[in-house]
């Protein structure tokens, strides 16, 4: 069942990927602390997307000749897993 934080995870990972390629030369902390002060949602929810955003960026590292919507669709397809990591 899909929870409010999914929701956050999926739009902090999705503005994280659009922050990458608006400025392709800024740094992943940066990107980040952008996209936590872009989460409009509770304390614990802005946690789940700054994880989100660090989880997808990575992926962008690991898997450079796939698209954005690609690298979305690969954390999404793994969110609950994820989340489970998290929640341990």
């Amino acid at each position: 069942m899909i929870k409010d934080r999914e929701i956050a995870m999926v739009n902090a990972a999705s503005a994280a990927l659009e922050f990458r390629a608006k400025y392709p030369r800024i740094w992943d902390e940066d990107i980040i602390k952008k996209v936590f002060s872009t989460i409009n949602a509770k304390s614990e929810l802005k946690i789940y997307g700054v994880a989100a955003a660090n989880e997808v960026l990575k992926l962008r590292k690991s898997y450079q000749d796939l698209t954005d919507k690609q690298i979305l669709q690969m954390f999404v397809d793994n969110i609950f897993e994820f989340v489970s990591r998290i929640d341990d």
